[in-house]
């Protein structure tokens, strides 16, 4: 019977021309949002493939110089010269960054490593200059579509379902016929839901055809059928009520506008009045100001560090007095020791904050959803927690390769280059990303089979 209604509801549906082109600016707004979300990528991923290049140039000519015994300027057997080679760090646009471009806009994505030049507070941030009203608006990508657009499409689409019948009174018509009213309602969603999902269903095929990573793709899929269900099951316990097509529409625009446009705001905004991170400008204000301080008496400042690690003494009976790189590596050390914690109270007090949205992001499937859509395109706040590890991890093995030459004033060889740590992204993977996206199923499944489980009662109880 559901079936059959089903059947007759998209004979109707089809003839509703004003309905129908709802959902075809919808399906012309996904397409929209695709297009500009891979043109960002494109122009991404362009700007930043010849980054490396250089740096990985450079190094190759010291080689080649090194290998044919050209001991000129700057000298190849120096380590402080081969480790003085800013090496570039990039981390790719994320598997799924056409569909939610997220924090990647504003996250970073490159890096200077250098042993001669200290890791500061800017150096993981964004290089390229950016229209500040851009950043504020966003870009029009097809998390924006389905966070705040889908859902109106749905409430255009289901608002009147009983109320719709009852104005044209056809509504007690229904409830002479041997159906149950609940089962009526559901053959008319699960007719418009079909419609919409024919939508995602599209798009799924485009994400696997542009990026070939089909677990990602099916997690948006599905993802997205289950923000869909959500909306419905709210329609439908609103349509339960029994109210008039005005009132359904007034308070389901309501809901719209508390769960997706305030709460959203509200939340992000507690959580840094609850744990404001400090200033980012005490941050390199500090750092800059330790400069000065620890590049007094560095001769001192040397010997002292090579008796705190004898075995670092270079081998020659008489050294230098003064090895100006030995020098700055220590302090750099000292610079890093001596702003390690005010960095670390920073980044206790943002993971504070997102922890803090983490919880109550329950309330708002909107702001649920906008978090783990970037999470399953890599533009979340947990790649770009990667992005920074794996640049920090690479520093230090950066430093650890050369450091022991500087000290030692051990010449480079042949074999000494080819043995260099080389920097390649590794992608989370994909088994990770699930669990946390089967964390937020969970907490959207559950108020919506609530919502449904209500209207089902509150129908089965009127016819």
């Amino acid at each position: 019977m559901i079936l059959r209604i089903a059947k007759h509801e998209a004979r109707l549906l089809w003839r509703d021309r004003s309905l129908m082109l709802v959902v075809v600016l919808f399906g012309l707004m996904c397409v929209y949002a695709i297009g500009r979300g891979s043109a960002w990528v494109h122009e991404r991923r362009a700007e930043l493939a010849p980054l490396p290049d250089s740096g990985r140039q450079s190094l190759h000519n010291l080689r080649e110089r090194l290998a044919n015994d050209d001991e000129g300027v700057p000298n190849p057997s120096a380590a402080h010269v081969a480790g003085g080679v800013s090496q570039t760090l990039i981390a790719p646009p994320g598997p799924l960054a056409e569909f939610s471009i997220g924090r990647a806009d504003v996250a970073p994505d490159r890096t200077e490593v250098s042993l001669m030049r200290s890791a500061h507070a800017l150096d993981d941030a964004p290089t390229d200059l950016a229209n500040p009203t851009h950043l504020l608006l966003g870009v029009f990508d097809l998390a924006f579509v389905l966070i705040y657009l889908y859902p109106l499409v749905i409430l255009a689409v289901s608002f009147d379902l009983l109320a719709g019948e009852r104005d044209q009174g056809t509504l007690a018509l229904v409830r002479s016929q041997p159906v149950a009213l609940w089962k009526f309602l559901a053959a008319k969603i699960v007719c418009r839901f079909a419609l919409l999902i024919g939508l995602l269903v599209f798009i799924f095929v485009v994400s696997l055809i542009k990026t070939g990573d089909g677990s990602r793709s099916l997690m948006w899929l599905i993802l997205s059928i289950t923000y869909g269900a959500f909306w419905f099951s709210l329609a439908l316990a609103v349509n339960a009520s029994d109210r008039s097509a005005a009132w359904n529409a007034v308070f389901l625009i309501g809901v719209w506008v508390l769960l997706v446009l305030v709460a959203p705001g509200v939340i992000p905004t507690l959580a840094a009045a609850i744990d404001p991170t400090p200033s980012r400008v005490e941050l390199v204000t500090a750092e800059r100001s330790a400069k000065p301080d620890l590049q007094k008496d560095g001769a001192e400042r040397l010997d002292q560090f090579y008796r705190d690690h004898p075995e670092l003494l270079p081998a020659e009976a008489k050294r230098v007095q003064v090895v100006r790189a030995a020098r700055i590596l220590v302090l750099q050390r000292e610079q890093h020791a001596k702003l390690q914690p005010l960095a670390d109270r920073f980044d206790e007090q943002l993971r504070r904050q997102q922890a803090f949205i983490a919880r109550w992001r329950y309330l708002s499937p909107a702001l649920l959803m906008r978090e783990v859509f970037a999470d399953v395109a890599g533009t979340g706040s947990e790649r770009m927690r990667e992005v920074r590890r794996q640049f920090r991890v690479f520093r230090e093995e950066w430093e650890s390769f050369f450091a022991p030459h500087v000290f030692r004033q051990h010449p480079m060889a042949v074999a000494d280059y080819d043995a260099m740590p080389s920097f390649e992204f590794d992608e989370e993977g994909d088994d990770i990303v699930a669990k946390r996206v089967g964390w937020a199923l969970l907490g959207i499944w559950v108020p919506t089979l609530v919502l449904a489980a209500m209207a089902m009662l509150r129908l089965r109880r009127v016819g």
